[in-house]
């Protein structure tokens, strides 16, 4: 956990959509009110896809518990974060700074700051790398390189 320290205060608020068997994100994360960087927010593993949105040191230290679950969940306290997991037999959860899963049963579904514009765009029929690319057009927290 240490290693994730020098992401303490950025924030991938964010834009990540999942539909028809691909989940998509932007790449965009703020630190404080107005310095943007490249991140990445898309994590695989054995079991599946994890997206995260929020504090990026939260959703950082979720997405290394949630790949050897047999770690202790952390003793911090964790700021708010929401991951969107695609497990590759195709059901779909959310996890926040709980730990605690929900799942979803979906066509589509989206987290983050833009899931409302990406809801909107997917139920039009936009694919997700669309949804997240219309996100990008409307959500202030929405930017950056598109990541597949």
């Amino acid at each position: 956990m240490v290693g994730f320290r020098r992401f303490q205060g950025v924030k991938a608020i964010t834009t990540i959509a999942y539909r028809d068997g691909i989940i998509v994100s932007d790449s965009q994360a703020t630190y404080g009110d107005s310095y943007k960087v490249p991140v990445i927010k898309l994590y695989e593993d054995k079991k599946g896809i994890v997206g995260i949105s929020g504090d990026l040191y939260s959703g950082l230290i979720f997405v290394d518990w949630f790949k050897d679950k047999r770690k202790k969940m952390p003793d911090i306290d964790l700021e708010d974060f929401e991951s969107l997991v695609i497990y590759h037999n195709g059901k779909i959860e959310t996890w926040n700074k709980n730990f605690r899963p929900m799942e979803v049963e979906a066509d589509f579904y989206a987290v983050g700051t833009g899931a409302g514009i990406a809801l909107g765009a997917m139920s039009a029929g936009a694919s997700a790398e669309e949804a997240v690319i219309i996100a990008c057009q409307y959500d202030l927290y929405t930017g950056g390189e598109i990541q597949v």
